[in-house]
């Protein structure tokens, strides 16, 4: 788990549920920080940065590498409450890459997600927005025996 912030709950590991294994990928850090300057002088204006960190913003799940643009949609569902939860179910032998994208930038990390994963979750916030989308609260992959 993460820090004690909004996503202390977002996992990427095995699940307790029967049948499953443990698998290791790191989470999406909670925030990055971003070196952003000017490629010009703006006449007239003083150039500043702001020492916020951008914040984790959203999620995206990949066939193949990122760059390949091949995302995949999934199942959405009406979760508890507050809540909403996504889920993929990952076919076996494919290549598979997570993108952690953040609020502010167009800078995104990206990770190949274990070829033992099969099933990953995703829970949003229906009243929280991190840069116009549903602030993510859980994210957990798990492998299928």
């Amino acid at each position: 788990m993460i820090g004690a912030g909004p996503l202390a709950a977002f996992l990427l590991a095995g699940s307790a549920a029967a049948g499953a294994t443990t698998s290791s990928l790191p989470p999406c850090p909670e925030s990055v920080q971003i070196e952003d300057k000017l490629s010009a002088p703006v006449a007239g204006w003083t150039a500043d940065r702001s020492s916020e960190p951008h914040r984790l913003a959203g999620i995206t799940l990949f066939d193949g590498k990122p760059a390949l643009g091949a995302s995949l949609v999934g199942d959405d569902q009406v979760g508890p409450g507050s809540s909403s939860v996504t889920t993929w179910t990952l076919a076996r032998n494919r290549d598979y890459w997570l993108s952690c994208s953040y609020a502010g930038t167009n800078v995104t990390l990206t990770r190949e997600i274990p070829a033992d994963l099969r099933y990953c979750s995703a829970t949003y916030s229906k009243i929280v927005r991190i840069a116009g989308l549903p602030e993510l609260t859980r994210f957990a992959c798990r492998a299928l025996r």
